[in-house]
């Protein structure tokens, strides 16, 4: 039930302040944020078991996700070089928010006495992103996207929950 709540939310969230499936801007955009989520989920999932150094795994993920989108650009009819500024924002994006954030998760996790309370502080992440664009980048906040952000939490901590009761029996 959780995971059906918390896509719920990444669709409220795609709304962009409307709740009418006609009046989404951008629908595949909609279908490839929605699948993102699939992906990521499902990552993790994979991923939860394995017992390996977790910056070997890390480093893994980026060096074959580099190599299959090298193999997916060679096999495109048409291929656009990528501008200097779409390859510094690509380097921006692989070291702060997927590089070292990830690895400064991890080490937190590693280093805590209490993992589950670390756990919760990504729960503050997404309303602190929200803050932080829109302060700097002066975008519009949706309310849909509060929302979206309320069920998308409400649905990890309903599965978190349902787990954790699980385990007490």
């Amino acid at each position: 039930m959780g995971i059906i709540i918390s896509f719920t939310g990444v669709l409220v969230i795609s709304f962009q302040g409307k709740f009418s499936f006609s009046e989404i801007k951008s629908p595949v955009g909609v279908v490839f944020s929605t699948g993102s989520s699939l992906i990521w989920a499902t990552y993790w999932l994979l991923n939860a078991s394995r017992k390996h150094y977790e910056e070997t795994g890390l480093f893994l993920n980026f060096v074959f996700a580099g190599i299959y989108i090298t193999v997916l650009m060679l096999f495109q009819q048409s291929f656009e070089p990528i501008s200097f500024r779409g390859l510094l924002s690509s380097v921006y994006i692989g070291i702060f928010e997927m590089g070292l954030s990830f690895l400064l998760w991890l080490k937190a996790l590693k280093f805590s006495k209490d993992t589950g309370k670390v756990s919760h502080l990504v729960y503050f992440s997404p309303f602190i992103a929200l803050l932080f664009i829109s302060l700097f980048l002066k975008e519009k906040i949706y309310f849909t996207t509060f929302i979206g952000l309320i069920l998308i939490i409400l649905g990890v901590i309903l599965s978190k929950i349902k787990r954790w009761n699980k385990n007490q029996v």
